[in-house]
């Protein structure tokens, strides 16, 4: 499986990403979990990221941006009209 090579490989941006495009958002939040252990290179970006769109509001996705400190970055990721 694609996304399992991803995390053996220790791409959990990545991993995350497939897992919210597969419908696992608890998946997708775990292997977050090992982007904050690691601080990985593209965490600044998680908070606007469009595939974690379906997130916000979760509280462990909540904790994350607050342990990134992340929170106030929220609504940069949404479109204006």
């Amino acid at each position: 499986m694609w996304i399992g090579l991803l995390e053996r490989t220790n791409l959990w941006e990545g991993a995350a990403q497939q897992w919210m495009a597969v419908g696992e958002p608890v998946r997708a939040l775990d292997a977050l979990g090992h982007c904050v252990k690691a601080w990985t290179t593209y965490l600044c970006f998680v908070a606007q990221n469009p595939c974690f769109r379906l997130l916000h509001g979760d509280p462990r996705f909540e904790r994350i941006l607050r342990t990134l400190k992340l929170e106030g970055r929220i609504g940069a990721a949404r479109p204006t009209a």
